[in-house]
Formats: structure tokens, C-alpha cells, sequence
């Protein structure tokens, strides 16, 4: 049985918004998962928090340079592989991974503010106008946390009192 989408599928807008970004993210998986297997054959298994500094790199040439870098220094260690990070990019050296640390959980409270603000859209939404149809859905399903500070002016919008619709709300945003 095939795998692969069917034709009409992979013609549509939808299949090639999501294509490009799969496909980075398959890319940038593949070549953590063959730099950890490399840099393990070399170093040992990583600890969790050169683990964490790899998994903030998301990008699939720095990735391969890091791992030809495993294959090709005189670095013994992850440890020193990361001390030698600036040697192999002309931008800023790898994160510390306590900085990684920090930079997920400041991730992790971005998420969790725009989840928040999401379900508040839709409660407070709801009352105001009644539960939302299929486009006002599609609206609130398709904002991502980058639109935190546009759910939280829409939440604000709802106290307009010219605003009689989820349209309406969606119209002047």
C-alpha cells in the first residue's frame, strides 16, 4: 500500500502550504538523528544538555557542518566540539545549554500565553456572538503563537458594541 498522497491532494493549495515545511522539518531531523549517531560513535551518547544546544539548531547546513565537523576535528569530546562551534560558522557560536534552557522555556510561556489567548477568543466570542462558523472556526484553528498580540487586540475589539458577528470581528483586525 502507497504512502503517497493521492494526485488531486498534492495539486492542492493546502498540501503545498504544509509540503515545504514538512519537508524542512524531515531534513532537519534526518540530519540531527545522523549527527547524534556519528558524534555518538565518536564521543559517547551525548547528555541531555548537548542533546538540548542540538535540538535548538534548526538549520539543516549548520547541522551537516556540525556533523562533518564530528567527523573530521580533533575534537574528543561534545564538550569540545561545542568549544570549537565557532570555528565552523562565521555567525554566533553554539548556545550554551543552559541558554537553551532558557530559550525553551521562554518558548514554552509564549505557547502557553497564546493558548490561553486562543481559548479566551473562543469563550468570549461565543458569548458575544454565539458559537463561531466554519470561517470564524478556521480563523481560530489557523492562528498560531505569533499572533498572540492579534488575538489579545481582537479580544479587546470584543467590546466594541458596533460588533455584531464573528465576520465583523474578523472584517476591521
Amino acid at each position: 500500500m502507497s504512502t503517497r498522497s493521492p494526485d488531486f491532494l498534492r495539486e492542492s493549495r493546502i498540501y503545498l502550504k504544509f509540503l515545504g515545511p514538512a519537508m524542512m522539518e524531515g531534513e532537519i531531523r534526518e540530519a540531527l538523528r545522523i549527527l547524534i549517531r556519528e558524534g555518538s560513535r565518536r564521543f559517547g551518547k551525548p547528555r541531555p544538555a548537548a542533546l538540548a544546544a542540538l535540538d535548538a539548531v534548526l538549520d539543516v547546513e549548520r547541522l551537516e557542518a556540525l556533523c562533518d565537523r564530528v567527523v573530521k576535528s580533533r575534537a574528543k569530546t561534545w564538550d569540545d566540539l561545542f568549544r570549537r562551534w565557532s570555528h565552523f560558522v562565521d555567525e554566533e557560536p553554539a548556545p550554551h545549554p543552559s541558554s537553551i534552557v532558557e530559550m525553551i522555556l521562554r518558548d514554552g510561556r509564549e505557547i502557553g500565553r497564546f493558548k490561553v489567548l486562543r481559548r479566551a477568543l473562543r469563550r468570549f466570542g461565543t458569548m458575544r456572538f454565539g458559537e463561531p462558523d466554519s470561517d470564524a472556526e478556521f480563523e481560530i484553528s489557523h492562528l498560531e503563537p505569533e499572533d498572540s498580540d492579534r488575538i489579545d487586540a481582537l479580544l479587546e475589539r470584543l467590546h466594541d458594541p458596533d460588533l455584531e458577528t464573528w465576520d465583523d470581528l474578523w472584517r476591521e483586525s
